[in-house]
């Protein structure tokens, strides 16, 4: 069970703990707050909230309309997604097993007038190259690569162990 953010939190306690986006949406919703953003959005504006301070404004990018089919003409607009449409389009033209990798997601949020046949082959491109940097918010993906590179014989049994220990251990104390 994912535990709630106690209402009654303080700032030091809130920022010492790691908290899944689902307490943090939820202690949004319980104070009426609005609960979109990233986890790390949501995360510092819980923080500000806690502080006194005003929280900072919330960011929004209006999603730009896709069509309902994809070929590979189809013309990237503006402000789009990868979605579910976007992913079954990939994997029917993938060559090989099709994920979205974080150069795709860029390609195609970036993208505007460019081609999904020009982002099949930036994507064919890239696809084994390893991303140096993961951003902050995925810190469970960032702790299993940390993991499995200084780790000898790890396996997922393990790091999950592991993460577990570290997630639940105050930041103060890691």
């Amino acid at each position: 069970m994912i535990p709630p953010i106690p209402q009654s939190i303080t700032l030091t306690a809130f920022q010492d703990a790691y908290w899944h986006r689902t307490s943090l949406t939820q202690y949004y919703r319980d104070k009426g707050l609005p609960t979109s953003g990233s986890k790390l959005e949501l995360t510092e504006r819980i923080a500000a909230f806690l502080s006194g301070r005003k929280a900072p404004k919330l960011t929004t990018v209006q999603r730009g309309a896709m069509p309902d089919t994809f070929t590979m003409d189809t013309v990237i607009g503006e402000n789009w997604r990868c979605c579910q449409s976007l992913r079954a389009f990939f994997e029917t033209h993938a060559k090989t097993r099709f994920s979205f990798n974080k150069e795709l997601r860029d390609f195609i949020a970036n993208g505007s007038g460019k081609t999904l046949a020009e982002a099949l082959q930036h994507w064919e491109a890239t696809k084994g190259q390893r991303t140096q940097t993961i951003a902050p918010q995925f810190e469970y993906n960032r702790f299993m690569r940390e993991y499995f590179a200084t780790t000898t014989n790890a396996d997922l049994s393990s790091a999950y162990t592991a993460w577990k220990t570290h997630r639940d251990t105050p930041k103060s104390l890691r």
